[in-house]
């Protein structure tokens, strides 16, 4: 949002506007603890999302605003109640080609309501150990700048805020069925009767937490088949408790190009971790902890109307987490395969495995808190016309405490089998296309157009 103002007088010289406005309906069956604890109850969910969208395009620019508020409804629910939990969501983003060897990106983001366990661990980056329902506020915002030096060099910096709390009426009970569980605060609407839940996190009814992130990296073309990139990151995680830790990360990476359809990426650096606030997670001093990833993406086979890709990747990295509170080392493990029919039909799966690598509890009464999450979903898709989507599959969850802990058992099993229908004024494209990887795939994340 830095440089949002500025850019803000542009939007109105050359260029067309378009509206658009697009539905999402999602019926889903299945099995899942209704509190943190107990046993998996049968249940049954709706998620309705409208969303409208403005966009403003021009050769070299690009505006898009979005807005949509997610209605869910789910029964059995920890409230008991047949209330919609309603959160509202906004998206905005500004691309700006300033010239054909400078871009600028702005975007910025907002979300407030009631969440579900689904909606907040996408606000809190996968985090698993947050409640069932709670409401929150949440914002962010980012600038970016990429240049184009030369053939060979570009250079990139990103700068990221965002912001959570928690609002709304809430009421502190005691974990039931756990001894020696700390207080748990669930979300509670007013007038509502005491409800329990038997996890053994807490969550402060005042909790915030700031996070500032800047990226900055050099990618050297070496030749069409390999890129040296360089990158350095900062970042401060602060938390309304007193926890404010500050890291420091070079990276060396590499990526480099198998065959014109398979790309290989490895990266490896450390990171420099200590603490900034009055209370301490990191300990005296700082520390020092390596971090580095490692993926492929390839076409496994490419036919006339047939493409069937797959992709995997391992990443350590050094974690906040947020409501415990604790930092330490994350291992997390991601592999997909994804295969394409033309004109219309998609069959994928997808595998994730994420944990704490730590090798003490957070604090003596949290031993067995979950810092484990396995999941697997099978997502089919099949484009119905031009403006109409239909997707049925299966979604899976289980938790654990950390890989390292004495006593590993998994549960809080969730199992979802789902059909989801999707309506939007944009055409859908047939047909998409296995990427060709022998061209310059540089632009990616904040900075793909």
């Amino acid at each position: 949002m830095l440089g949002l103002l500025p850019l803000a007088g542009l939007m109105w010289m050359s260029g067309q506007f378009a509206a658009y406005g697009s539905a999402v309906g999602e019926l889903r069956v299945g099995q899942a603890p209704v509190v943190a604890g107990d046993k998996p109850e049968a249940g049954v969910a709706t998620a309705l999302t409208p969303i409208g969208q403005l966009e403003y395009a021009s050769p070299n620019r690009q505006v898009i605003l979005e807005y949509g508020p997610r209605l869910l409804w789910r029964r059995p629910n920890l409230l008991k109640s047949k209330k919609l939990l309603v959160l509202h969501v906004a998206d905005l983003s500004v691309t700006l080609d300033v010239t054909p060897n400078v871009r600028l990106v702005e975007r910025a983001a907002a979300s407030y309501g009631e969440a579900d366990y689904a909606s907040l661990t996408q606000i809190f980056g996968g985090q698993s150990n947050v409640p069932q329902v709670m409401d929150i506020f949440a914002v962010s915002a980012g600038t970016g700048l990429r240049w184009d030096a030369n053939r060979i060099w570009r250079y990139e910096a990103i700068l990221d805020v965002e912001h959570r709390e928690v609002v709304g009426d809430i009421s502190e009970r005691r974990s039931a069925g756990v001894p020696g569980a700390p207080p748990v605060v669930i979300e509670t609407p007013a007038g509502a009767p005491p409800v329990v839940d038997t996890g053994a996190v807490q969550i402060s009814p005042s909790f915030r937490q700031t996070n500032l992130q800047l990226d900055s990296s050099a990618i050297a073309r070496i030749d069409r088949r390999n890129d040296l990139v360089l990158t350095l990151g900062g970042s401060d995680r602060i938390l309304d408790n007193g926890v404010d830790i500050v890291a420091l990360t070079p990276r060396l990476g590499w990526r480099t190009r198998l065959a014109r359809t398979t790309e290989l990426r490895l990266a490896a650096g450390v990171t420099y971790v200590r603490d900034r606030g009055a209370r301490r997670l990191v300990g005296e001093g700082g520390i020092v902890r390596p971090v580095g990833d490692i993926s492929i993406d390839t076409l496994l086979l490419g036919r006339r109307n047939v493409a069937w890709r797959g992709g995997a990747g391992v990443t350590l990295d050094y974690f906040v987490e947020p409501f415990l509170p604790a930092v330490g080392p994350r291992v997390v493990a991601v592999a997909r395969s994804l295969v394409l029919f033309e004109p219309s039909w998609t069959v994928g799966v997808e595998g994730l495995f994420a944990s704490s690598l730590r090798g003490t509890p957070p604090t003596p009464t949290a031993r067995n808190v979950d810092e484990t999450v396995v999941s697997v979903a099978l997502p089919v898709r099949h484009r119905v016309s031009t403006n109409f989507i239909v997707e049925t599959g299966v979604r899976w969850s289980v938790l654990a405490p950390r890989i390292r802990a004495d006593d590993v058992t998994f549960h809080q099993r969730q199992t979802w089998i789902y059909v989801s229908l999707t309506g939007t004024t944009r055409r859908v494209d047939e047909w998409i296309a296995p990427r060709d990887t022998s061209a310059d795939t540089r632009d990616e994340g904040m900075f793909a157009r």
